[in-house]
């Protein structure tokens, strides 16, 4: 049939077994080469922009931030589910086309090519609308907590990024409370698969042993490990059914810091740590994981409200000084001579959570810049 003859006149060049004697001697056959030259240097240019569109965007969202990049992986994960069906359909409908225009049927040959369109076009739209009209069934965050306001602001940043969000308002020494919410959140999404215990209560520091109430000492102590306890087993629960989950923990370099004055804290604080080493090994057989995040303070997290105001604004005033002015003394800064930021420790749990992480368990994951080393 017409248009094939550029295929066919180069059939005797390629099953000619004639010996090589130099490049002179088939500059002739050049010509034989040119139809495969036409039809696949277009196409060679289209892969090629393909693949450098996809590197150069995945560099240029390396540029802007870690949190693009990782939205940008994301995306392309689910992406590729679509681009791989187009694909198949349009090497099935190539397949169509050429078999009936080498048959000389052209009303097929348009039928196979706009049916291939329209099927390769719709299924991946469909695929591609499921994480922008339905973001819940890709991932879904529950918030539970004290203080409403303080839920509903952290939970209109996720849903001003695109996630879902729903808030609770509950006592986190309510176990019945507690485990109700967990029970109805598993039965709803089919499940937990992250859980991130990040409670915090207003405690005495830097008050001298001998001055110390044992009210003030055993306080932290029992708030802290009462919140993990409770929070911890209930989560555990559907993680174990479902055989896999990750438990995210929080503690301070308090648990390793000898300064006068921190007792009750620093001991809470080694005592989650402890608590969630002698956890992972008890909940490893279910393919559970527990990791315990240490940052440093987080003057951030103190700008929007953190608890750690009213921790240490006694501190400083014994001073005569804003919390702000203490933490930038150069005798508190730690060997980074910063402090830890929102992002990185967002971003270590992120990671800590993820497959990348699966290997992590057990263990306490130094965030303090250097104010304690390992």
């Amino acid at each position: 049939p017409a248009g094939l003859e550029g295929f066919l006149d180069i059939e005797p060049l390629l099953l000619a077994h004639r010996p090589v004697v130099g490049a002179r001697e088939h500059l002739g056959d050049l010509a034989r080469y040119m139809p495969l030259i036409r039809l696949g240097l277009p196409v060679a240019g289209i892969v090629a922009l393909e693949s450098g569109l996809f590197a150069a965007t995945a560099l240029l969202s390396g540029v802007l931030g870690p949190r693009e990049l990782a939205a940008y992986q994301m995306v392309m994960g689910w992406i590729a589910i679509p681009f791989v069906i187009s694909l198949g359909l349009a090497e099935a409908a190539m397949v169509r086309v050429a078999y009936w225009v080498g048959a000389g049927d052209a009303a097929a040959a348009r039928q196979s090519g706009n049916l291939g369109m329209a099927v390769g076009t719709a299924i991946p739209l469909v695929l591609v609308l499921v994480p922008v009209l339905a973001p819940e069934l890709v991932a879904r965050v529950f918030l539970a907590g004290r203080t409403a306001s303080k839920l509903d602001a952290v939970a209109g940043d996720i849903r001003a990024a695109g996630g879902t969000a729903d808030t609770a308002v509950l006592d986190v020494f309510d176990a019945d409370a507690v485990q109700a919410l967990v029970d109805a959140v598993a039965a709803e999404t089919g499940g937990i698969d992250i859980a991130m215990v990040a409670v915090g209560f207003v405690h005495v520091q830097g008050t001298p042993f001998l001055d110390l109430t044992l009210a003030d000492f055993v306080h932290p102590v029992d708030a802290y490990l009462r919140a993990l306890f409770v929070t911890t087993q209930a989560v555990a629960k559907p993680m174990v059914k479902a055989g896999s989950g990750v438990i995210l923990t929080l503690s301070t370099p308090g648990s390793r810091l000898t300064w006068p004055g921190f007792l009750g804290y620093g001991i809470a604080c080694a005592a989650k740590e402890s608590f969630s080493r002698r956890l992972a090994v008890e909940l490893g057989p279910h393919n559970i994981r527990v990791v315990c995040l240490m940052p440093n303070a987080v003057p951030e997290a103190i700008a929007r409200g953190s608890h750690a105001r009213e921790v240490f604004a006694p501190l400083a005033a014994r001073e005569g000084l804003t919390v702000e002015e203490m933490l930038a003394r150069p005798q508190d800064m730690p060997a980074l001579r910063r402090f830890p930021t929102l992002d990185e420790v967002a971003e270590a749990a992120v990671f800590a959570a993820s497959p990348r992480g699966g290997a992590i368990t057990g263990a306490v994951v130094n965030l303090s810049c250097g104010l304690v080393t390992d």
